[in-house]
């Protein structure tokens, strides 16, 4: 459905979102990774199913008035050879992005310096060059 730039426009896209943490990701029933925006759902799982590379990312509508209920629109998924689009490659850090961003990683990683801050704050970087020292 979606040529090679297009599927990787919308990987970039995910992306970003996910960086942003504008979107958060869940865990599936059957482990998969996936966000709704806006009526679509977007889901990234194993090809082989065991948890590994190499990654699908499907694009999926949400039918209305029955949840845990989508048709499925386009799907990126390796083909079986070693060449692999630029798409293919960037879905990898998604997979990676949205792992993280599904099991709470930027909040857990904010509370845990933020609880040892209350034990050792960082102090102050010195701005050495209002206080005419030189850095070198």
């Amino acid at each position: 459905m979606f040529d090679d730039d297009e599927w990787l426009e919308l990987v970039r896209k995910l992306a970003a979102l996910t960086e942003a943490e504008a979107v958060k990701w869940a865990i599936a029933a059957n482990g998969n990774l996936s966000v709704s925006l806006r009526g679509y759902q977007y889901e990234i799982g194993s090809v082989d199913n065991d948890g590994r590379q190499p990654y699908f990312l499907a694009v999926n509508q949400l039918v209305q008035d029955e949840p845990w209920s989508e048709t499925e629109l386009a799907r990126l998924e390796a083909q079986g050879n070693d060449r692999f689009s630029d798409a293919q490659k960037e879905l990898v850090g998604l997979q990676r992005l949205a792992f993280r961003s599904a099991h709470g990683g930027p909040q857990l990683f904010a509370k845990l310096l933020s609880d040892m801050e209350e034990i050792l704050p960082t102090p102050p970087k010195k701005d050495l060059w209002s206080t005419g020292e030189t850095p070198f």
